[in-house]
């Protein structure tokens, strides 16, 4: 403190503050609260504050208990609530479950078919059309399309991410397939949207005279796959699902989904504000990946297709581990590299 510099070296208060504020200018020394409980401004060289600080964290790392590949997958478990004790239910829970998943990227028929159904007990579809129709969240394919614009995999497997929709400038970063390669079809579509804005299914059918019903849902089908298009609800994407020979009539005991229950169609690109910049994304993503995980370490998310490169996340988690905001270290035994988690999931491990 200046209290304690000013005794020994008998120099006035004044003088002392001019000669550490040039000190601190030229980079020399920092000022702030360094010790524990105390109410005075302190000043510190820079290289022994640094030297403490990696002190510090080194103990904090040290002091780590590793867990088994199996321990992790109890926590993983009930981080998003797979187990009966942390099944979540209702809509606004689903909210929380997308906002886990935000940026997940998994087939199209797993969504319902297991990962929503897995985490809320009673999902109801409903549920996730009304998030999607509020404008909280969309879906779409925001990794790069198939490299033939033509050869499209089926709609079953096709990869989707559901997303908040505020957060469409992290995810379009310019990877949707090339337009180019489209069929004919799937471009008259295309330009069609893009003329005229978000469409209803039947609006693009009536403007299409010269197609079938089935290849108008053939190049919907291509556009989705290639990131191009999205709608208002998740309900066209199951009418996509359902086999041709199933389409006409009803199926006992089955819900019956159409394109024109679909709601509108639009494009994604057309609709994104500001990009972020790639500080920015790569700042969200890490976060994302911590609330996701609760533990996030390079293995753990290398198959993540909506990622920038690992070295730029860890160089982001080790400022935020600088800061005291999260614990790096190794948390898991048998992964090599560095581990990174919240304080709040260092005890539930």
């Amino acid at each position: 403190t200046v209290q304690a510099l000013q005794i020994p070296l008998g120099i006035e208060q004044s003088a002392l503050m001019q000669a550490l504020l040039k000190l601190e200018n030229e980079g020399f020394i920092f000022k702030g609260r360094f010790t524990p409980r105390t109410k005075q401004e302190e000043w510190c060289d820079r290289r022994l504050l640094s030297r403490i600080h990696r002190y510090t964290i080194d103990k904090l790392r040290k002091a780590i208990e590793l867990v088994s590949p199996a321990v992790f997958m109890r926590f993983l478990l009930q981080w998003h609530g797979l187990d009966e004790e942390n099944k979540k239910e209702g809509q606004e829970a689903l909210g929380q479950v997308l906002e886990q998943l935000e940026g997940y990227e998994a087939q199209t028929v797993a969504w319902e078919g297991d990962i929503l159904p897995a985490r809320l007990n009673g999902y109801n579809h409903l549920w996730l059309d009304m998030l999607l129709f509020s404008g909280s969240f969309m879906w779409g394919r925001f990794n790069k399309g198939t490299e033939n614009g033509k050869a499209h995999a089926p709609m079953r497997t096709t990869p989707v991410s559901i997303i908040c929709r505020r957060n469409l400038s992290i995810f379009v970063n310019g990877n949707q397939g090339d337009r180019q390669l489209l069929s004919h079809v799937a471009k008259e579509i295309l330009g069609i949207v893009q003329a005229q804005g978000a469409l209803f299914f039947d609006q693009i059918v009536q403007q299409m005279p010269g197609y079938l019903f089935y290849q108008v849902e053939e190049g919907m089908t291509e556009l989705i796959s290639n990131g191009l298009i999205t709608s208002d609800s998740f309900t066209g994407l199951r009418s996509l699902l359902v086999p041709d020979k199933y389409k006409n009539g009803r199926r006992p005991g089955k819900q019956t989904f159409t394109m024109q229950q679909a709601g509108r169609w639009w494009i994604i690109n057309g609709n994104v504000g500001a990009v972020s910049d790639s500080a920015g994304t790569t700042s969200f993503l890490a976060n994302i990946l911590l609330k996701r995980y609760g533990v996030v370490f390079r293995r753990l998310v290398e198959k993540e297709k909506l990622l920038p490169y690992w070295r730029e996340l860890l160089k982001h988690y080790r400022r935020l581990e600088a800061r005291g905001e999260i614990r790096g270290g190794r948390f898991v035994e048998g992964f090599y590299g560095e581990q990174f988690c919240p304080a709040r999931s260092t005890g539930k491990t």
